[in-house]
């Protein structure tokens, strides 16, 4: 039997002579001198890349974000892309723009590799691909690290130092109910201290927040953000607001962590009670019986077997009275 040989032709590919890049850059707000640091960060990589024939950019990632941060968006897509290929390297100023967290900064260069995505780092010129790449983002990372700590640090002083001497701004600031004149004198707003006095004696009265509420809407009155309706959330500020009899009570949250963006009750570190001059809207006495009201409604209970909640919570409807 004769046998016959099929030649099998293979598609042809011209290798790639250049390498896909992209740039990450990060800067931690939107102010005038942080936009300027991202517009020299993104400047100066665009003009080194230019100096190189073999690398085209391909995409431009920039985060607004902390470096402690590792949920920023810019940084999630950056590493969504490179899942799927669509670049070969990663260029970025320096370790500190990439992250200010030792841990969470290995795990991006890691994950980068994985997708096999080189990471320069220009300042520190690391190369994460280099046998001691690791090693060395590691050390430079912890410095970054301890640097933001210690800056966060000497913030917190200044920030509880200005407190301590009456001097700081949170103690002028203004809330529903009050504006500023010409002159940044702290005034009453007529208005809006009718609204909030509305609030209290209708609360004393009987109706919940829900009630409060459609009182407001029904009346026409504009939210606190001045459109919309009022939310359950602002008329609970406007009821636990010190402002209203003259106090100002600093530091009634902290961040829940030295790496935390998150902000929880002030339960162990000092608070900073204030005279602050505000004009009085609502009598010490109204204010302190809506405070034991809030309390007695709450279907919050601690007890010495902890903190739950209660099996009912609270309606004026219960009562006999219309929410309104």
């Amino acid at each position: 039997m004769e046998r016959s040989v099929e030649v099998i032709k293979s598609d042809y590919h011209l290798p790639r002579l250049y390498k896909r890049v992209a740039i990450y850059c990060r800067v931690s707000s939107k102010t005038a001198a942080q936009l300027a640091s991202l517009s020299a960060q993104v400047s100066g990589l665009v003009k080194m890349l230019s100096t190189h024939l073999n690398l085209t950019l391909v995409d431009t990632y920039i985060d607004f974000d902390s470096g402690e941060n590792s949920d920023r968006p810019e940084l999630k897509r950056m590493l969504s892309d490179a899942g799927e290929n669509h670049f070969d390297e990663v260029y970025t100023k320096s370790v500190s723009r990439f992250g200010r967290d030792t841990e969470d900064t290995l795990i991006t260069v890691r994950e980068l590799k994985k997708n096999h995505v080189r990471v320069i780092f220009c300042v520190e010129g690391i190369d994460s691909f280099s046998p001691d790449g690791e090693f060395w983002i590691s050390i430079s990372a912890a410095f970054a690290q301890e640097d933001n700590k210690s800056r966060r640090e000497n913030q917190i002083w200044a920030v509880k130092k200005r407190l301590e001497d009456g001097t700081s701004e949170l103690y002028s600031r203004v809330t529903y109910g009050y504006r500023k004149n010409r002159d940044g004198v702290i005034d009453i707003d007529k208005d809006q201290a009718e609204t909030v006095q509305l609030i209290y004696t209708e609360y004393l009265k009987g109706a919940s927040v829900l009630g409060v509420q459609r009182l407001l809407h029904e009346k026409g009155i504009p939210s606190s953000r001045g459109m919309g309706i009022w939310s359950k959330c602002s008329i609970e500020h406007v009821l636990s607001n010190e402002k209203y009899i003259g106090d100002v009570i600093a530091r009634k949250t902290i961040a829940s962590s030295f790496k935390g963006h998150k902000r929880i009750r002030n339960e162990t570190e000092p608070r900073y009670l204030y005279d602050s001059g505000f004009p009085v809207i609502i009598s010490r006495e109204m204010f302190e019986a809506v405070q034991l009201e809030r309390k007695r409604r709450s279907n919050i209970v601690v007890d010495e077997s902890g903190t739950h909640r209660k099996s009912t919570h609270y309606s004026s409807k219960k009562k006999g009275k219309t929410d309104a």
